[in-house]
Protein backbone atom coordinates (compact mmCIF):
# COMPACT_ATOMS: atom_id res chain seq x y z
CA UNK A 1 0.00 0.00 0.00
CA UNK A 2 1.23 3.39 -0.77
CA UNK A 3 0.81 6.35 1.41
CA UNK A 4 1.66 10.15 0.51
CA UNK A 5 3.73 12.33 2.96
CA UNK A 6 2.07 13.61 5.93
CA UNK A 7 2.07 17.08 5.72
CA UNK A 8 -0.16 16.50 2.20
CA UNK A 9 -2.68 15.47 4.81
CA UNK A 10 -5.38 18.06 5.44
CA UNK A 11 -6.15 16.48 8.72
CA UNK A 12 -2.56 17.50 9.48
CA UNK A 13 -2.74 20.64 8.57
CA UNK A 14 -5.56 21.43 10.48
CA UNK A 15 -3.69 19.77 13.65
CA UNK A 16 -0.52 21.91 13.02
CA UNK A 17 -3.29 24.97 12.56
CA UNK A 18 -4.81 23.88 16.22
CA UNK A 19 -1.44 23.91 17.85
CA UNK A 20 -0.42 27.24 16.26
CA UNK A 21 -3.92 28.69 17.41
CA UNK A 22 -3.95 26.98 20.83
CA UNK A 23 -0.41 29.39 21.62
CA UNK A 24 -2.45 32.45 20.84
CA UNK A 25 -3.67 33.05 24.11
CA UNK A 26 0.30 33.02 25.95
CA UNK A 27 2.08 35.02 22.96
CA UNK A 28 -0.81 37.41 21.37
CA UNK A 29 -0.52 39.92 23.62
CA UNK A 30 3.37 40.64 23.65
CA UNK A 31 3.79 40.02 20.05
CA UNK A 32 0.31 42.55 19.48
CA UNK A 33 2.19 45.14 21.92
CA UNK A 34 5.12 44.95 19.28
CA UNK A 35 2.28 46.14 16.61
CA UNK A 36 1.35 49.09 18.88
CA UNK A 37 -1.59 47.67 20.44
CA UNK A 38 -0.90 48.63 23.94
CA UNK A 39 -4.94 47.95 25.60
CA UNK A 40 -5.36 44.91 27.48
CA UNK A 41 -8.87 44.98 26.88
CA UNK A 42 -8.26 45.27 23.05
CA UNK A 43 -5.95 42.55 22.99
CA UNK A 44 -7.98 39.78 25.01
CA UNK A 45 -10.59 40.70 22.13
CA UNK A 46 -8.32 40.43 19.42
CA UNK A 47 -7.07 36.96 20.60
CA UNK A 48 -10.14 35.54 21.62
CA UNK A 49 -11.13 36.09 17.98
CA UNK A 50 -8.17 34.41 16.61
CA UNK A 51 -8.84 31.89 18.45
CA UNK A 52 -12.05 31.15 17.44
CA UNK A 53 -11.79 31.79 14.17
CA UNK A 54 -9.03 30.24 13.41
CA UNK A 55 -9.86 26.92 15.67
CA UNK A 56 -13.03 26.51 13.38
CA UNK A 57 -10.83 26.54 10.53
CA UNK A 58 -8.78 23.99 11.95
CA UNK A 59 -11.24 21.58 12.67
CA UNK A 60 -13.05 22.09 9.59
CA UNK A 61 -9.97 21.84 7.59
CA UNK A 62 -9.49 18.47 9.97
CA UNK A 63 -13.37 17.00 9.28
CA UNK A 64 -12.64 18.74 5.16
CA UNK A 65 -9.21 15.97 5.06
CA UNK A 66 -11.49 12.85 7.03
CA UNK A 67 -13.94 13.23 4.41
CA UNK A 68 -12.20 13.49 1.33
CA UNK A 69 -9.80 10.44 2.70
CA UNK A 70 -9.21 7.82 0.38
CA UNK A 71 -8.58 4.93 3.41
CA UNK A 72 -9.92 4.17 6.12
CA UNK A 73 -9.59 4.42 10.00
CA UNK A 74 -7.60 1.37 11.61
Amino acid sequence: METKPALTSKGVWGGLLALVISAAPTYGPPILGLFGVKDPEAQAAIVQAVVGIGGSIAGLLAIWGRGTAKTALR
